[in-house]
């Protein structure tokens, strides 16, 4: 399967919160432009680095992802 352009991983991310019905506002700008950047345009990467800043935010009692909070995470200081 073809890897994925940068804006098609935005919209792919976008369709699933969509679908979940989570808040449009769940990533800011520079968390929607990080992830998509840092999943090399593979779907289950996007999907699981997703998923385990949701499950990071819970975690924190966080309502929005930010840049900040991604880049604090173990998985990014381990592979950023």
């Amino acid at each position: 399967m073809k890897s994925l352009a940068q804006d098609d991983a935005k919209a792919m991310l976008n369709f699933r919160m969509e679908k979940a019905k989570a808040p449009t506002n769940l990533f800011d700008r520079e968390a929607m432009e990080l992830i998509t950047a840092n999943c090399g345009g593979n779907r289950r990467e996007l999907m699981k680095l997703a998923f385990n800043l949701c499950m990071e935010a819970h975690l924190r009692n966080e309502k929005v992802i930010t840049s900040e909070m991604i880049l604090s995470t173990e998985y990014m200081q381990a592979n950023g």
